[in-house]
Formats: structure tokens, sequence, C-alpha cells
């Protein structure tokens, strides 16, 4: 399976597997809630959410990966179960962070305006797509293309280039040039870059009608 978001990595394989027989790929779903996927010749090897929503990258509201031993210690501060679970689920992630808000459009603008709160949210953000990358770079034992898409993957240039200036031990480019000006679908890496990066606007609808479409024809 691919996840939570199962639909929109599985539409982004159904993409590339259009061109392409054997590949590895990573896809990034970034929107309110967002998850790294591994893909190996249009098959899901690895996801970055776990049984829950609330594992993996921060999310809007969500805190994704945490410490479960947090969970005793805020008890032991005076918090009721309620409230650390609101806390986790409702007042986390980008909101939390930032203080600012869960979306990263106002976030962006606090950490221009010197909001060291603001920058700190992205730069956890992308730190946590990050690791996901390089693990799954391992996982799958190299990188033909990496994919940003949904809400942020699509919009925030900023994000995809602060994601990307990480990547360059694995051998990615940015054009910086296309990076800004994209307007959705897009190859955005450089000529030069080992590691195709592209911009697929995510089709979850398409995804799920295409796997209900194959599911009904595998049992006729």
């Amino acid at each position: 399976g691919m996840g939570y978001h199962g639909a929109s990595h599985g539409y982004i394989a159904d993409v590339l597997s259009a061109e392409r027989t054997h590949y590895r790929a990573i896809s990034c779903h970034l929107g309110g809630s967002g998850s790294v996927c591994a893909i190996l010749d249009g098959r899901s090897v690895d996801t970055s959410f776990g049984m829950s929503l609330e594992t993996g990258l921060i999310h809007a509201n969500r805190v994704g990966d945490m410490d479960p031993t947090m969970f005793n210690f805020l008890m032991k501060q005076g918090l009721s179960e309620d409230e650390i679970m609101d806390g986790l689920l409702k007042k986390g992630g980008l909101l939390g962070i930032s203080g600012v808000s869960n979306d990263l459009r106002y976030i962006e603008e606090a950490a221009d305006a010197g909001n060291e709160r603001a920058r700190l949210a992205l730069e956890v953000f992308v730190s946590g797509i990050v690791h996901y990358i390089g693990a799954f770079f391992v996982d799958l034992g190299g990188l033909d293309v990496l994919v940003f898409t949904a809400g942020i993957g699509e919009h925030s240039a900023r994000v995809r280039r602060m994601v990307c200036a990480k990547l360059s031990a694995l051998g990615v480019v940015l054009d910086e040039e296309k990076n800004q000006s994209c307007r959705g679908a897009a190859v955005i890496s450089a000529p030069e870059s080992r590691v195709e990066v592209r911009v697929i606007p995510t089709d979850e609808e398409l995804g799920i009608a295409s796997r209900a479409y194959e599911y009904l024809s595998e049992n006729q």
C-alpha cells in the first residue's frame, strides 16, 4: 500500500509508469498533511506514515514523529490526556511551531518578516522531508526521479528549493529559474542533475478511479 496518501502517490506512480518501466522514485505529498513514499517500478516500498496519520512529517496541525515518552512527561506537567491529544492532533505541527498559522503561505510571509518561530517551522518541516528522502534513497538503492505534489509541493518554490539544497550529496541540482516559474507540471532540475526533479499536480480522484478499475478488472 502507498499509505494514507495512497491515491495521490498511486497517481504519481501511474504518471511515471506511463513513461518508463524501471525506475526508482520518491514522491513527496506535501499539503495539510504530508507524506513521503518510495516507489520502485510503480510499486510502493515504503512510506513515512505509520498506523495512523500522526506519524512521519510534521503536518499543518499534527505533530508527526514524536518520542512516545513525551506523553508521560506532559501528564506529569499537569496536562490531561484530552489536552495532550488536542495538542498532538490540532495544535501541533506547523501551527504549533510557528505560532502563526497552519497555512504555509502565512508562515513563509512571517519568516520573511523576521519571525524566528516561523523560520523554525519551515526548517523542521524541510528537515523531516529530507530525512525520509535520505532513508528511502538507500532503501531504493539510488534515485531516478524526485516528485513534489499536493498544495505545498505544487505551490511552494521555497520548500522545494530548501529540500533540494540539502540533497546535493545525492546529485540533485535544481534549476532555480524553472523552480520559481513553475505553474503546474514541470521538470525543475538542471540538465546536470543526476536525479530528475519534477512537480506533478496530483489527481487523487483519478488515482482512486484507476485503482478501483484495476481491482474490478482483476476480479471479474
